[in-house]
């Protein structure tokens, strides 16, 4: 009976080694796709303290992962309103509150404490245990900098081209393959003596052609 029973526990103890090691084979994967990726990855635990930050986080945020280990979350993502400059409620908090993906609105900035201030947009799904019980969160963010820019160069770049469209007198039409749809631009309605700017083909082929006098018809 009792090598029965030792070689019982020898299976127990085995098996318990066996799933202790895929367990920790499972986190350093895990740890090392969170270090590995392209956005600011930062992960709580259940009281919302900072348990790892990535590399991108630590630029992002202005926090290294030695100093951020165990603050509190908001304490290291500072977010205001871009707009307002108002302290933004910071997601991780609901997240672990309902257990839901939770998503920062438009026009959000993260602040370092050294004062740089990053147009951010952000996710920030739970962690749950095997019992389903909530154990953390991570919020995963990145820098929306070129992407605004890139905005603002295609709004000035539109504005310059109606700008130059009125100044021209010439309209513009433009199609579109996906929708077929066939937008005017204000000159082109102003010309064809339009009040609608979107229009089906068949829609546009039946507006007549406008009449074209010069000054030396008057």
């Amino acid at each position: 009976l009792g090598m029965v029973w030792q070689r019982g526990r020898k299976v127990e103890y085995r098996l318990a080694l066996q799933v202790e090691q895929e367990r920790r084979l499972a986190a350093s994967r895990f740890r090392t796709m969170l270090l590995s990726v392209g956005d600011g990855v930062i992960v709580c635990d259940a009281a919302g303290r900072v348990s790892l930050l990535n590399p991108v986080a630590e630029t992002l945020c202005g926090w290294s992962q030695e100093a951020a280990v165990g603050r509190p979350v908001e304490e290291i993502f500072h977010i205001v309103n871009e707009e307002t400059r108002q302290p933004v409620k910071n997601p991780v908090a609901r997240v672990l509150r309902e257990g839901i993906v939770v998503g920062l609105a438009n026009h959000t900035s993260l602040i370092t404490p050294q004062g740089q201030e990053s147009p951010i947009a952000d996710s920030g799904p739970p962690l749950f245990d095997e019992q389903q019980r909530i154990t953390g969160a991570v919020l995963v963010f990145r820098d929306q900098s070129e992407e605004r820019l890139a905005e603002a160069q295609l709004r000035r770049s539109t504005h310059l081209l109606e700008r130059a469209e009125e100044m021209a007198e010439m309209g513009c039409w433009e199609f579109d393959f996906t929708t077929r749809l066939v937008w005017a631009s204000p000159s082109a309605r102003r010309i064809y003596g339009l009040h609608e700017a979107t229009w089906t083909i068949e829609e546009v082929q039946r507006i007549p052609l406008p009449e074209y006098r010069t000054p030396l018809n008057h």
